[in-house]
């Protein structure tokens, strides 16, 4: 292993970055910090320290490459702490890019639970929550690890609403200051298209059993009875999310619902009302769960959802099975408004099921300036919100807005 990073220090010369958002990150820095220590005598040194700009903090790669071979875990080392990553919306099911889905996360926790060698889990969030069922489908599965393994919660930028239902299963809390977090707060969407079908001559007829079992139709509006219904309903969620709040955060519930409603608050903010445990980055959660776990430096790194390899990617583009027609869309959305920033999906890259021409003619005219074509990007961006609200009851623990930096 040493030798072949040399090898690559080699060939490559200079490196400044390094992976965001990962156990790398203090490794990184403090390489930089301890560049200048470096032996330049080293007959395999090449440039010394001294001929790197002062005007920018760099490391060299082979320096850089000796502090992390000299720093990085026992890779004959059993014992794991898992790195699992919830990014993006929570949603029902199993999710997709950028999605936190419920079925999936409880499923890789439940494995988590049942892996001896793992000895304690770090959940790093940055969701702005979600799907509630899905929400508490996956703090459920925390709540049964936890009581065998130590869970670590480690939020990035942000973590709210459903993404702090979630972290509540947590023995700590670690945020940053400028983390969002908070959004303690419930609603509900149940769509009612009886005036666009209508418009375009589809009627509908329904036959129920009883009362309240068509209460979930789009082909209608609610009944001021249904309406009242449903509102009891979503009070009742929100009254358990407050309860499990003040629970994990051993504070009175009366106190939960006074910065609870929907308040968003920054890190420092959070920690000052009680909302998180100590200000840190992934780094200090993993020295703290591996604290908690009694591991003394002797483990490895094991980080989830693990990405596609080769194999997986190959089996993908030869699948014959249809995509869902809503992953369809959102796919052909995404790659039509510029995709790289709205879930991965390179601009132009072909969708199945999307004719090309099509897609082609979306992109070209995207790509061009003016309030039309704003107006149908942000159209566009509310859609792909919209068709991650998938919740079988309609009810949801997610921030209400979308941050967007212009």
């Amino acid at each position: 292993l040493a030798d072949l990073s040399l090898a690559a220090a080699e060939v490559y010369g200079v490196a400044v970055a390094a992976r965001t958002d990962t156990a790398t990150d203090t490794v990184t820095e403090t390489a930089a910090d301890t560049a200048a220590a470096v032996d330049t005598t080293d007959p395999l040194a090449g440039n010394s320290a001294d001929e790197l700009p002062t005007d920018l903090p760099q490391v060299l790669m082979r320096d850089y490459a000796r502090i992390a071979i000299g720093r990085s875990e026992n890779t004959g080392a059993r014992r794991r702490v898992a790195v699992v990553y919830a990014q993006g919306d929570i949603v029902n099911g199993e999710g997709g890019t950028d999605q936190v889905g419920g079925a999936a996360y409880a499923r890789m926790l439940r494995e988590l639970r049942h892996d001896t060698n793992v000895r304690a889990i770090v959940l790093r969030v940055n969701s702005p929550g979600g799907s509630v069922t899905a929400s508490e489908e996956i703090r459920r599965e925390l709540v049964l690890l936890n009581a065998d393994k130590p869970v670590v919660v480690s939020m990035g930028t942000l973590a709210a609403s459903g993404g702090y239902w979630i972290s509540t299963a947590a023995r700590r809390v670690f945020a940053q200051p400028t983390t969002l977090t908070g959004s303690i707060g419930v609603f509900a969407v149940f769509p009612n298209v009886q005036g666009l079908a209508e418009k375009n001559g589809i009627t509908s007829d329904t036959v129920s059993t009883a009362r309240y079992a068509d209460v979930y139709s789009v082909s209608r509006p609610r009944t001021s009875a249904e309406l009242a219904l449903l509102q009891r309903g979503v009070d009742n969620v929100y009254d358990a999310f407050v309860a499990r709040v003040a629970q994990s955060r051993a504070l009175p519930v009366d106190s939960i619902r006074v910065i609870a409603e929907g308040r968003v608050w920054s890190g420092s903010d959070a920690l000052a009302i009680g909302l998180v445990d100590a200000m840190g980055d992934l780094q200090d959660a993993i020295d703290y769960a591996a604290e908690l776990a009694g591991l003394d430096g002797d483990y490895r790194l094991r980080e989830l959802p693990a990405t596609k390899g080769a194999a997986d990617v190959l089996s993908d583009l030869f699948d014959d099975s249809p995509p869902p027609v809503v992953g369809s869309i959102g796919t052909a959305m995404r790659a039509a408004l510029g995709g790289a920033a709205l879930g991965g999906t390179a601009l132009g890259t072909p969708v199945a099921g999307v004719p090309p021409q099509l897609l082609t003619a979306w992109t070209g005219r995207l790509a061009q300036h003016g309030p039309v074509n704003d107006a149908i990007r942000m159209l566009g961006r509310d859609l792909l919100g919209l068709m991650a609200l998938d919740d079988p009851r309609g009810t949801y623990a997610r921030m209400p807005f979308a941050l967007q930096i212009r």
